[in-house]
Protein backbone atom coordinates (compact mmCIF):
# COMPACT_ATOMS: atom_id res chain seq x y z
CA UNK A 1 0.00 0.00 0.00
CA UNK A 2 1.34 3.43 -0.88
CA UNK A 3 2.35 5.81 1.92
CA UNK A 4 -0.52 8.07 2.98
CA UNK A 5 -3.22 5.72 1.66
CA UNK A 6 -5.69 4.70 4.34
CA UNK A 7 -7.11 1.21 4.44
CA UNK A 8 -7.98 -1.80 6.53
CA UNK A 9 -7.90 -5.58 6.39
CA UNK A 10 -11.11 -6.90 4.80
CA UNK A 11 -13.61 -7.87 7.51
CA UNK A 12 -11.74 -5.99 10.23
CA UNK A 13 -13.70 -3.95 12.78
CA UNK A 14 -12.50 -0.97 14.75
CA UNK A 15 -12.83 -1.04 18.53
CA UNK A 16 -10.73 1.79 20.00
CA UNK A 17 -8.28 1.00 22.79
CA UNK A 18 -9.82 3.80 24.86
CA UNK A 19 -12.87 1.56 25.37
CA UNK A 20 -10.79 -0.95 27.35
CA UNK A 21 -9.24 1.37 29.94
CA UNK A 22 -9.25 4.84 31.45
CA UNK A 23 -6.02 6.37 30.25
CA UNK A 24 -5.92 9.59 32.27
CA UNK A 25 -3.57 9.35 35.24
CA UNK A 26 -2.95 5.76 36.26
CA UNK A 27 -4.40 3.47 33.59
CA UNK A 28 -7.37 1.56 34.96
CA UNK A 29 -9.09 -1.26 33.08
CA UNK A 30 -12.85 -1.02 32.72
CA UNK A 31 -14.91 -3.93 34.02
CA UNK A 32 -16.14 -6.70 31.75
CA UNK A 33 -19.74 -5.47 31.60
CA UNK A 34 -18.73 -1.98 30.50
CA UNK A 35 -16.46 -3.37 27.79
CA UNK A 36 -19.21 -5.73 26.56
CA UNK A 37 -21.70 -2.84 26.37
CA UNK A 38 -19.24 -0.72 24.37
CA UNK A 39 -18.43 -3.68 22.11
CA UNK A 40 -22.12 -4.21 21.38
CA UNK A 41 -22.35 -0.62 20.13
CA UNK A 42 -19.54 -1.38 17.67
CA UNK A 43 -21.10 -4.75 16.72
CA UNK A 44 -18.07 -6.58 18.14
CA UNK A 45 -18.59 -10.03 19.65
CA UNK A 46 -16.23 -10.25 22.63
CA UNK A 47 -16.60 -14.06 22.71
CA UNK A 48 -15.82 -14.73 19.04
CA UNK A 49 -12.38 -15.83 17.84
CA UNK A 50 -10.57 -12.52 17.33
CA UNK A 51 -7.22 -11.31 16.02
CA UNK A 52 -6.14 -7.95 17.43
CA UNK A 53 -4.03 -5.63 15.35
CA UNK A 54 -2.99 -1.99 15.08
CA UNK A 55 -0.02 -0.51 13.22
CA UNK A 56 2.68 -2.73 14.73
CA UNK A 57 0.81 -4.60 17.48
CA UNK A 58 1.79 -2.45 20.47
CA UNK A 59 -1.61 -0.88 21.20
CA UNK A 60 -3.43 -4.07 20.21
CA UNK A 61 -1.57 -5.97 22.94
CA UNK A 62 -3.70 -4.24 25.62
CA UNK A 63 -6.90 -5.23 23.80
CA UNK A 64 -5.64 -8.80 23.54
CA UNK A 65 -4.68 -8.90 27.24
CA UNK A 66 -8.08 -7.62 28.38
CA UNK A 67 -10.00 -9.93 26.04
CA UNK A 68 -7.92 -13.04 26.73
CA UNK A 69 -7.29 -12.66 30.47
CA UNK A 70 -10.05 -10.44 31.89
CA UNK A 71 -12.88 -11.50 29.60
CA UNK A 72 -11.77 -15.12 29.22
CA UNK A 73 -11.80 -15.36 25.42
CA UNK A 74 -9.11 -18.01 24.89
CA UNK A 75 -9.62 -17.68 21.10
CA UNK A 76 -8.17 -14.16 21.12
CA UNK A 77 -4.88 -13.70 19.26
CA UNK A 78 -2.43 -10.83 18.74
CA UNK A 79 -1.02 -10.11 15.29
CA UNK A 80 2.30 -8.65 16.38
CA UNK A 81 3.29 -7.49 12.90
CA UNK A 82 -0.17 -6.00 12.41
CA UNK A 83 -1.16 -3.51 9.72
CA UNK A 84 2.43 -2.57 8.89
CA UNK A 85 3.29 -6.15 7.97
CA UNK A 86 -0.06 -6.88 6.33
CA UNK A 87 0.07 -3.80 4.10
CA UNK A 88 3.51 -4.77 2.81
CA UNK A 89 2.65 -8.43 2.25
CA UNK A 90 0.54 -8.00 -0.88
CA UNK A 91 -2.56 -9.29 0.95
CA UNK A 92 -5.83 -7.44 0.35
CA UNK A 93 -6.38 -4.00 1.88
CA UNK A 94 -9.67 -2.20 1.43
CA UNK A 95 -9.24 1.53 0.76
CA UNK A 96 -11.00 3.91 3.07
Amino acid sequence: MAPGVKGHVPGAKSFPISLYAESLGTATLYDKDRIKQAAALFKVDTEAPTVFMCNAGVMASLAWLVTYELMGNKNARLYDGSMHEWSHSGKPVESM
